[in-house]
């Protein structure tokens, strides 16, 4: 105590802060964090549906730099679904809306060319699609 006796009062508190951030460290360790079983997140499609045939709606994306773009359906799960689809689908003109698809879901695995694994991605080949704003009428066929 003898190091505080010679240190001004107003800065005390500055050479207590480190001991104060270390105590709290200390605490929130043996306290732990929530758990994760907990907090169960929704399932998302791609979970539960690998194979058949799925509804998702969500915000349509033009994903990639010229001439690597890719269309990709963003869910509000922030999940993407990379489309399936033709250049010169009709379903392009809808980029940056939201919109209904109903199609099938696959998996693609990729690995880097050093064997490293990426995250899989998803892709939707859609069957039928319409705005999500839209009235409930027919659906566009692709």
């Amino acid at each position: 105590m003898k190091i505080f006796e010679k240190i001004p009062h107003h800065r005390r508190a500055l050479t207590q802060f480190p001991l104060l951030i270390l105590n709290l460290l200390m605490v929130l360790a043996v306290e732990g964090s929530p758990s994760r079983e907990s907090q169960k997140p929704e399932q998302s499609h791609a979970e539960q549906t690998l194979g058949e045939i799925i509804e998702v709606t969500g915000t349509l994306r033009l994903i990639g730099n010229e001439p690597f773009t890719r269309l990709a359906l963003i869910d509000s799960q922030q999940t993407i679904y990379y489309l399936d689809s033709s250049p010169k689908s009709e379903i392009r003109t809808y980029i940056g809306n939201r919109i209904w698809i109903q199609g099938t879901l696959r998996r693609k695995t990729i690995t880097l060319a050093d064997g490293k694994p990426l995250e899989d991605e998803l892709i939707l080949s859609p069957k039928q699609w319409k705005i999500s704003t839209a009235s409930p009428t027919i659906p566009i066929s692709p």
